[in-house]
């Protein structure tokens, strides 16, 4: 037995060099970082999230908290701060109570039913072999495209996002990062 441990232990390790060397290809290639999970529900995450408050206020003021804490699975296309300060003014105006019926609109076609992750994105826009096209809890679209190694979202509007990768897997769906809000004209218009 004494001389069979060390034998082991040389076949253990040539057996991972070859899992190693994948960990070396895949970060050669720009491959994503691995998705995050969480236990938590999407509305918990999104009020957890690290330069996403506005989002999470926005959430919250709106009463979709209760519908992202709940037990049906989707995905949120959730932009940061920084999306919505480009929005100026009319992300200012987004903001205030009067405009709450436009903001639940909005953050409406940031929701797709159902868990989404990046890789299925990634594997649905090779299969069809070109942007893949779906609902939103909105009354629009959003289709996905694959640019270089980055993976874009374009709303029905026009108005277009980079997904911001890892993504975040919770207990009820998936927490998409965006570079900017869905939404083409202000508030009013």
């Amino acid at each position: 037995m004494m001389r069979l441990k060390p034998i082991l232990t040389a076949i253990a390790c040539v057996g991972m060099v070859p899992l190693a060397a994948c960990n070396d290809q895949a970060a050669e290639t720009g491959e994503a970082e691995a998705e995050a999970v969480s236990n938590e529900t999407l509305a918990a995450n999104i009020t957890g999230l690290e330069g996403h408050s506005t989002l999470a206020g926005a959430i919250t003021n709106t009463g979709l908290s209760t519908l992202l804490d709940g037990t049906s699975d989707y995905t949120i296309l959730a932009p940061d701060d920084a999306a919505f300060a480009k929005l100026g003014d009319a992300g200012k105006t987004l903001m205030e109570n009067d405009q709450k019926a436009v903001m639940v609109a909005v953050l409406r076609d940031h929701l797709i039913p159902g868990e989404l992750t990046v890789d299925a994105i990634r594997t649905a826009i090779a299969d069809k072999g070109g942007p893949v096209t779906m609902r939103t809890m909105g009354s629009n679209s959003v289709t996905f495209s694959q640019e270089g190694d980055r993976v874009m979202v374009k709303g029905s509007d026009g108005s277009a996002a980079t997904i911001i990768e890892p993504a975040i897997t919770a207990a009820n769906g998936s927490l998409i990062k965006v570079d900017a809000v869905l939404v083409k004209s202000g508030p009013n218009g």
